[in-house]
């Protein structure tokens, strides 16, 4: 089957304090402190959404550093409407199925590996909007 990507979100992290109000602080598993900022999809700043009920779609997460990858994908509030299916064989790129087939708000929770070793967690938003009617 031949996935139709429908959105792009790209996450950038560094180390260190955030650098201005679009970069969210976080703390990496070894307590030190990484900065990291979604960009794109639909609404910007990594938010996913699509209308409710108009066909499952397909987002895909990119990082932007070479220097982290991703670990693992997992979502919180999305009854059982998304699943993460795949990442590259890079690990810089992770792929998001949602079946859209009800109203919904959730995060999805991006957890990135440093060279080093250290998780660093990272979630905006997916949503599936209510039809207007």
């Amino acid at each position: 089957m031949k996935i139709i990507l429908d959105q792009e979100s790209r996450l950038a992290v560094r180390r260190g304090d955030p650098p201005d109000g679009d970069w969210h602080a976080t703390r990496g598993d070894k307590d030190q402190i990484y900065s990291y900022r979604f960009l794109g999809g639909k609404k910007g700043r990594g938010h996913l959404n699509t209308m409710e009920c108009s066909g499952e779609k397909f987002y895909v997460v990119r990082l932007k550093s070479k220097e982290y990858v991703i670990d693992s994908v997992s979502f919180t509030s999305h009854f059982e409407q998304l699943t993460h299916l795949e990442k590259d064989s890079c690990g810089h790129e992770a792929t998001i199925h949602n079946k859209n087939t009800r109203a919904m708000q959730a995060y999805y929770h991006v957890v990135v590996r440093s060279a080093d070793g250290e998780l660093i967690d990272c979630d905006p938003m997916i949503s599936n909007d209510p039809k207007r009617g």
